[in-house]
């Protein structure tokens, strides 16, 4: 299915796949650059936990745009690209926050550790080589759960609905 209402691979589609392969780089890029490590570690965390509520709020303000985008499918793929990795990058720095200055997670020890984590979790993989010992670290990974599995399949679903349906009807 073809990004476009025209079906033509244009400026505006490469621009809309670009930024949805370069968001999840520049996520990545904060996430490993923002000072987790320091004595403003708590401010990083709650940022980490913003960013993941703020996907909410995002996504429906976004909606309009996907309707009146002239791509709407490949809006709704830079926008999912984006709440995604701050899905990502959140959890991973409230997970790698309490885990340096805290025993939350003791099979944490790096940045990478803490992603891997957090996508793992997304995944519902659960290898089980890390695993969350405090009751606040559990209440988080447990709040995380509860997002991967209503919030981002809604989201996803909703976005993917708003982008056919207006393709849909400028086709038909």
């Amino acid at each position: 299915m073809p990004l476009s209402t025209t079906g033509a691979f244009d400026r505006d589609t490469a621009w809309l796949l670009t930024r949805s392969l370069l968001t999840p780089i520049l996520a990545l890029c904060v996430y490993f650059w923002t000072p987790l490590d320091d004595d403003k570690w708590i401010l990083s965390a709650g940022l980490g936990v913003l960013a993941t509520v703020a996907v909410v709020p995002y996504a429906f303000w976004k909606l309009g745009r996907i309707r009146a985008a002239v791509h709407p499918l490949g809006e709704a793929l830079a926008v999912l690209s984006l709440l995604v990795s701050l899905v990502i990058v959140g959890f991973a720095g409230s997970y790698y926050s309490m885990a340096v200055h805290g025993d939350q997670f003791p099979g944490i020890h790096t940045r990478l550790d803490s992603l891997y984590f957090t996508v793992v979790t997304l995944g519902t993989v659960g290898y089980g080589d890390i695993t969350p010992t405090g009751q606040g670290a559990r209440a988080l990974v447990t709040f995380q759960i509860v997002v991967n599995l209503s919030l981002i399949a809604t989201l996803i679903r909703l976005l993917g609905r708003v982008a056919a349906d207006t393709r849909q009807a400028r086709l038909g």
